[in-house]
């Protein structure tokens, strides 16, 4: 196991970026909140400046949050009754999915604060979202103690093989997750309290078991996860590690909704460099985003039919306009202006990922597209930071 440690103040920044939060709503499972949940919340919502309100059944969950334009659900799971355990899983899903919002499951008999707390850290926008949430939440004015634990779990090779002679893997998937941290260490700077030391940890294993052994191990109040899909992509995303840790968990769970296009973007290429997109959904947003970064740069737009004709080079030196997604007929538009002033448009049928390169925060390298007769890549060619 490898941790390190970080005091990274930014209180000023913090209270600057997080704003103003809704109220908290707190809600039981078929049955009122029982009052230490709604004591719970009302902790919660003292840090956050925010009102509590109280709602049975899962059913009405996320409508009620939506109404209540609420920051934070607050659920009640009692641990002694296996069915509720159960329950509780599909209600905070449920309520992710429609209300959009984070969510607190507790054992209304534990310790409500946040004073220490694990989070799963897969170097994903979704696993950065679960942290700064757990960060919003964690108060700020407590005396120096608390603790959020960024964990990544290394694959079983990796972890057994480390520092072995003639073996590079497991190092070279420690390096690499060390330079990922300090990058999602730099990010969540503006939202630490000076009172809360951030460390990282790297622990080999099956993931959900070494994310709650780790919290054991570090008698965590919390387990932050997050997510990642939408729809009923949900379970089969939240069925890897969030279901399962909202399952084996004895402790408090906090899962944090998934992130939008434009963050994952922001927020993966700046930590990875390398973002793909494989939701429909989330294509024409992703598009946005990526012309108004990069809008104005010479480009070289590459076509390949996965055929015996091989690459088409198109558009070496013309100026990238814009690429937009048609959802009605699953294409994407590249839009290149020529040197004469006149603009060409290519179409690309048939969409099913799109997948972003970059080598700097502000700095896209590649844009590719896979489609059912091939891939088209289009590469920026300046070398410059988008405006």
């Amino acid at each position: 196991m490898l941790t390190s440690a970080t005091d990274a103040p930014g209180e000023k920044a913090r209270a600057a970026t997080t704003g103003h939060r809704g109220p908290v709503l707190v809600a039981g499972i078929g049955r009122d909140p029982s009052p230490e949940a709604i004591d719970a919340a009302h902790a919660h919502g003292a840090r956050l400046a925010a009102s509590v309100a109280c709602v049975a059944g899962g059913d009405a969950i996320g409508k009620v949050a939506r109404e209540a334009r609420a920051s934070l659900i607050v659920l009640d799971r009692r641990d002694d009754d296996a069915v509720v355990r159960l329950a509780a899983r599909e209600v905070a899903i449920h309520a992710i999915r429609h209300a959009r919002v984070p969510v607190l499951v507790i054992d209304p008999r534990g310790d409500p604060a946040l004073r220490r707390v694990v989070v799963g850290m897969d170097f994903s926008a979704a696993s950065i979202a679960a942290a700064r949430t757990a960060l919003e939440l964690m108060e700020p004015s407590r005396p120096p103690g608390a603790m959020l634990s960024l964990v990544h779990v290394l694959p079983l090779r990796a972890g057994r093989t480390r520092g072995a002679e003639g073996d590079g893997a497991g190092a070279d998937h420690e390096r690499h997750a060390v330079e990922m941290f300090a990058r999602v260490l730099a990010l969540l700077a503006p939202w630490t309290p000076a009172t809360v030391m951030v460390e990282t940890r790297l622990v080999a294993g099956e993931v959900c078991e070494a994310l709650l052994d780790t919290a054991i191990e570090l008698e965590a109040d919390v387990v932050a996860v997050g997510t990642r899909g939408a729809g009923w992509l949900d379970r089969v995303l939240l069925g890897s590690v969030a279901a399962e840790v909202l399952r084996g968990c004895r402790r408090a769970v906090l899962i944090a909704p998934p992130p939008t296009p434009v963050e994952r973007i922001r927020l993966e290429l700046r930590v990875t460099g390398h973002v793909e997109f494989t939701r429909a959904g989330d294509w024409a947003p992703a598009l946005a985003t990526m012309t108004r970064r990069n809008i104005g740069r010479p480009v070289r737009l590459e076509l390949s039919d996965g055929g015996i004709t091989g690459v088409a080079v198109h558009g070496t030196g013309t100026i990238f306009r814009g690429a937009v997604y048609d959802d009605h007929d699953r294409r994407v538009a590249i839009i290149l202006e020529r040197g004469d002033g006149g603009h060409v448009t290519h179409m690309i049928p048939a969409v099913r990922q799109l997948s972003l390169a970059a080598t700097h925060p502000r700095h896209d390298l590649s844009l590719e597209i896979e489609h059912a007769g091939g891939e088209a890549t289009l590469t920026f060619l300046d070398g410059r930071a988008g405006p």
